[in-house]
């Protein structure tokens, strides 16, 4: 689908048009943002994972309880791909090569029970 396809989808109030053009704007956004820089520096300032956001706690938690993806969305009242952000995240932070390893860095550094 090419932009000009888009806005011409857009104009004539095709809905997932709609949608698609608003996830484009977003990802713009992301992009131009710098979130990876962000991450990156906030990481430098924190190397002992400290850092981590009630979420990435959150499904660090579900977890370690045994939970994984579609389940911890579910419990979280969240979507697949968010979760997938957090877990990302987490294991970024905490130097962990999966999402297990996270959840016992986690543990160990006393951040969830």
């Amino acid at each position: 689908m090419t932009a000009a396809t888009v806005r011409a989808s857009v104009e004539r109030g095709d809905p997932l048009a709609i949608d698609t053009n608003r996830i484009l704007q977003r990802m713009r956004k992301d992009a131009e943002s710098g979130w990876e820089d962000r991450l990156l520096d906030d990481m430098a300032a924190h190397p002992d994972g400290l850092n981590l956001s009630k979420r990435e706690l959150d499904v660090l938690q579900c977890a370690s309880r045994g939970l994984w993806g579609p389940m911890i969305a579910e419990c979280l009242g969240i979507s697949a791909h968010t979760v997938a952000t957090h877990e990302r995240n987490a294991r970024l932070k905490l130097n962990a090569k999966n999402t297990t390893q996270a959840a016992c860095n986690a543990i160990r550094q006393g951040l969830i029970p």
